[in-house]
């Protein structure tokens, strides 16, 4: 049974594909910039970066890489004054480091957050194929008619709406309109026909 569609939102679905082309770039210069100090990046990393705020994961990789660094060189040539206070110089460089991590993400993103889960990470960053288009979007955001028992009640609804308006022809308001035509019977919670639409002079109530 082919699906029916009833309605897409294709001014929501343009702004939130150029919003995932957008976090593209903000997650690439976070990334690139990691890779430049040593190493790669992982998903929780960037994920925690963007969502968060968060840069402790990254910032203890970084830590643990320069003090791997400096050790190496303490156990080739030994103390001297080139590592004197290395400790130090490496809480400065993790510092320095997080500044500028903050930096290449404005305080508030105008993209939404929940993209991150459109990317992948394994080799850089990169959209799933999935999702890389407009039509992806465009399919998120239409209300579609789906299924057997959707299809039928779609038919009803569609007969009701045109009897309705048939037997109304323009009311001012949708109150007036099933107000003459219906009466809600509290007991049964079902709609009934009203006897007013034959003879106003009698009232239901």
């Amino acid at each position: 049974m082919e699906n029916i569609i009833l309605y897409v939102n294709t001014e929501k679905a343009k702004k939130q594909f150029a919003s995932l082309r957008e976090a593209k770039q903000y997650l690439i210069s976070v990334y690139d910039y990691i890779l430049s100090k040593g190493f790669i990046p992982e998903k929780e990393d960037v994920e925690q970066a963007i969502k968060n705020r968060d840069f402790s994961c990254i910032l203890e990789r970084f830590k643990t890489l320069e003090t791997d660094k400096i050790k190496k060189v303490i156990d080739t040539i030994g103390e001297s004054a080139l590592t004197d206070g290395w400790e130090q110089r490496i809480e400065n460089k993790v510092s320095d480091f997080e500044k500028e991590l903050k930096s290449k993400l404005p305080v508030n993103l105008s993209f939404e957050i929940g993209f991150i889960e459109y990317f992948d990470f394994e080799s850089g960053v990169s959209v799933k194929n999935e999702y890389d288009s407009l039509d992806y979007f465009l399919d998120l955001n239409s209300v579609k008619i789906q299924g057997k028992e959707a299809h039928e009640f779609y038919k009803k609804h569609k007969t009701a709406c045109k009897l309705l308006n048939e037997l109304m022809k323009h009311p001012d308001n949708e109150f007036d309109a099933l107000g003459k035509l219906f009466y809600f019977n509290t007991d049964t919670k079902e709609f009934e026909m009203s006897i007013e639409t034959y003879s106003p002079e009698f009232s239901t109530i």
